[in-house]
């Protein structure tokens, strides 16, 4: 008996970069002859991109009340006079009186 095909197998025939440029390459015809996609053509080709690409989501971090998410920034200043300026000449100062 033959063993079943796996997810990750019909993930793999499924070539997302094709997919793309059939898509892009309809949206941006400017020919007048141009037959456009169906939209049920261009749904299928987004449930089967949603299959092989990551669904980018935004993602809230957030604590409980009891153990908060701390944020610590460190700033570190650096002395100016150390810095070699390279390539354009260096600022003048202009002092004000």
């Amino acid at each position: 008996m033959k063993a079943p095909k796996t997810r990750s197998h019909y993930r793999n025939l499924i070539k997302a970069g094709e997919l793309i440029t059939l898509i892009q390459d309809d949206v941006f015809n400017t020919d007048p002859d141009h037959k456009h996609m169906t939209p049920q053509r261009v749904n299928a080709i987004k449930l089967l991109l949603n299959k092989v690409l990551p669904d980018l989501k935004a993602v809230e971090l957030s604590g409980d009340a009891n153990n908060p998410i701390q944020t610590n920034i460190a700033i570190e200043f650096v002395n100016t006079a150390q810095i070699e300026f390279i390539g354009p000449p260096k600022p003048k100062v202009i002092e004000s009186k």
